[in-house]
């Protein structure tokens, strides 16, 4: 997924029952409204929905994000304005991988006002380090650029080992491997390292040219 572009962040996150009632919405309980009158559409969705994906819906202002719980309802993220998934499903994933557990007992009803209130602090975390995220991967860009045009495809190689192969390089861009954060469980903390340590790497082999 592409990720050089202006950073976006959600607009609201969601837990829903499977009859789309909701659990839990942050950043506040007003936000619900965003949803409008796709509610119906998300639940029929989130059925069809097989092998723990997430899936999308595309809406007059936005994308939403699906991701089943359970069969017994659903986490839903909503990003106004976007038309592309692929610019933004990396966060949807990378927040799944943190409060999946906390999902679970939510959509059971086994959760505390306080393990709402954890929730809303790790979301708060969260977007903070996302949007720290965007920040240090423009400048990560500008460097991979530099060194491409002294070193050109060697730099991708050390693009996919500093990161982990978190971030490859294609199509003129720097893009994140959404199945890997899947797969391997990233959260958002340690996708930052990732990139920190390829900040210090392109900066180091900056050094040696000059």
């Amino acid at each position: 997924m592409c990720v050089t572009e202006m950073m976006v962040i959600p607009a609201v996150v969601a837990v829903i029952d499977r009859n789309g009632m909701p659990l839990l919405i942050l950043p506040s309980e007003d936000k619900f409204l965003l949803f409008g009158g796709m509610v119906q559409a998300i639940t029929d969705l989130s059925r069809t929905i097989t092998g723990g994906e997430i899936d999308h819906i595309r809406t007059s202002n936005g994308i939403i994000f699906i991701k089943p719980i359970s069969n017994k309802g659903s986490f839903l993220m909503f990003f106004r304005d976007i038309r592309e998934p692929e610019r933004v499903q990396w966060i949807a994933q990378l927040f799944h991988n943190e409060v999946e557990v906390e999902l679970d007992l939510i959509i059971d009803g086994f959760v505390t006002e306080s393990d709402i209130k954890r929730i809303e602090s790790k979301y708060s975390n969260f977007i903070r380090i996302v949007q720290e995220i965007g920040q240090k991967i423009l400048e990560l860009r500008e460097k991979f650029v530099l060194l491409y045009e002294i070193y050109g495809e060697l730099v991708e190689t050390i693009l996919e080992k500093c990161s982990d192969k978190m971030l490859l390089y294609y199509q003129d861009n720097l893009h994140l491997d959404v199945e890997s954060i899947k797969r391997r469980k990233i959260t958002a903390r340690s996708l930052l390292e990732k990139i920190d340590k390829c900040l210090k790497e392109f900066e180091n082999q900056l050094r040696k040219i000059c």
